[in-house]
């Protein structure tokens, strides 16, 4: 009896060749799971994540351009007051001397010609 259970085993464990068939099966399935790189996972998340994650960065863009456009608008206002402040100044000095101008030169018309 032993030697029937040898002879069983033996032709059970011997090597067979699997065929062409196999090896198709085995590659149609590697290829069906062949896994998805690391930095594209997120994007197997269902749609609505997919959806939500991206309207949530254009949100972050579009506020962080906001926020630069209303700071460059600031800059120029500061810009445009300075400019303001400085033309007032010079418009201020150049009626004070021409109220000088006019007040002393006429006095000084004035008081040498005694109403002729």
């Amino acid at each position: 009896m032993s030697e029937d259970l040898e002879k069983t085993l033996r032709a059970a464990l011997r090597p067979l060749d699997p065929g062409d068939a196999f090896a198709d099966a085995v590659m149609a399935r590697v290829r069906a799971e062949r896994p998805v790189p690391v930095g594209l996972r997120w994007w197997r998340w269902a749609p609505a994540w997919r959806w939500a994650s991206v309207l949530a960065a254009m949100s972050c863009v579009a506020l962080l351009l906001v926020q630069s456009l209303e700071a460059h608008h600031a800059r120029q206002g500061l810009e445009a007051r300075q400019a303001l402040m400085q033309a007032l100044r010079v418009t201020g000095q150049s009626l004070d001397l021409a109220d000088r101008a006019v007040n002393e030169g006429g006095g000084a018309r004035q008081g040498s010609d005694p109403g002729v």
